[in-house]
């Protein structure tokens, strides 16, 4: 569950709360804090803890509720430079919301109590439901869970990624490595947290594990995007059936209501690990200039997939046709269990 001191710019009948007693203020002590929450109740406030965030929303019951925005800032343990944007119940994301990572990249939707729902989308954490179907699916293709990642007994040697890659998975990629005979990556996700992909991506490459980009996904498109491409250039071996895109990282942030404003060093300091780390790869430097030259999602043409694919073995094919499958079928399965 995420713990928040509030988060939220008030919109529509929020709007029309009374400020809150003291708004706007920083609270620096603890005590302070608890003082000023059994004080407001139904109103807006504009609210600064350092180290922790900016707080501009409904407060309900001294907690944050309703509509409203977080900035959390550099300082903050698990979101740090990232915004979250809607609904709040008892100091949690809940309702409809966007979370707003430091780099710029979005999850948008209905959120319960943290957990955003997407019963459209798949999500390892749906695998996690107590549902007789869900349950069934599990068992059915013989699924481990680590952290976004996914193992199946049906394809034994092989790793499947589709989601985003979020902070901690790094520990869990390394968790299957050591529980599974793995070398093969299956990667179709939109990227997530640039420190943590890099992290698993330098692992790939010191176990010379093989990459793959499937024809098919549990989405309606298999694309292995932004920092997703960092993992694939760490491959032992590297094919591509499906898309493969790259963009510059964002790194603006709204300078509106004093939001903290990223350093120059923290800028050069991202982009020397990313340039860092692929070249430990030998990733030619053209790929570079498609990373950095643009900040919408560039997508290699098939000549360059082909100067970055390696020619595989008959037993490497076997491993992506096998994986075709599950995919094909757990799509189908998981598909029918969310009916």
């Amino acid at each position: 569950m995420i713990t928040a001191f509030w988060g939220s710019f008030v919109v529509g009948s929020d709007s029309l709360l009374p400020t809150c007693e003291g708004s706007p203020i920083s609270i620096t002590e603890p005590a302070k804090l608890d003082e000023m929450r059994n004080i407001w109740n139904n109103c807006h406030v504009d609210l600064i803890v350092p180290n922790f965030g900016r707080y501009i929303g409904a407060i309900q019951n001294g907690s944050a509720h309703g509509k409203g925005v977080m900035y959390y800032y550099d300082q903050h343990q698990e979101y740090a430079g990232g915004t979250y944007e809607g609904s709040w119940a008892q100091d949690t994301w809940h309702g409809e919301g966007t979370f707003t990572s430091e780099y710029g990249s979005q999850k948008t939707g209905t959120w319960n109590y943290a957990e955003l729902l997407d019963p459209s989308q798949f999500s390892t954490k749906i695998l996690k439901s107590k549902a007789d179907k869900i349950q069934d699916l599990v068992k059915k293709f013989g699924l481990t869970i680590y952290g976004n990642f996914l193992h199946s007994k049906s394809v034994p040697n092989a790793l499947f990624l589709f989601s985003e890659i979020e902070d901690g998975d790094r520990f869990l990629f390394q968790k299957a490595l050591q529980e599974q005979k793995i070398h093969l990556l299956v990667l179709a996700s939109p990227g997530g947290f640039v420190a943590e992909t890099l992290d698993i991506a330098e692992k790939i490459y010191e176990n010379k594990i093989h990459t793959y980009v499937p024809k098919s996904s549990v989405h309606e498109k298999s694309i292995c995007g932004s920092s997703c491409a960092f993992m694939f250039l760490a491959g032992e071996t590297r094919s591509v059936e499906g898309a493969l895109g790259v963009h510059q990282f964002n790194f603006n942030r709204a300078t509106d209501l004093q939001k903290p404003k990223i350093t120059d060093q923290h800028i050069q300091n991202v982009i020397y690990e990313i340039i860092s780390v692929l070249n430990r790869f030998q990733t030619p430097p053209w790929v570079f200039e498609r990373i950095f030259k643009q900040s919408d999602m560039y997508f290699f043409k098939p000549s360059e997939l082909f100067l970055l694919g390696t020619a595989v073995s008959d037993d490497l094919n076997a491993d992506h046709e096998n994986s075709e499958k599950f995919i094909t079928d757990f799509s189908k399965a998981f598909e029918e269990a969310q009916e």
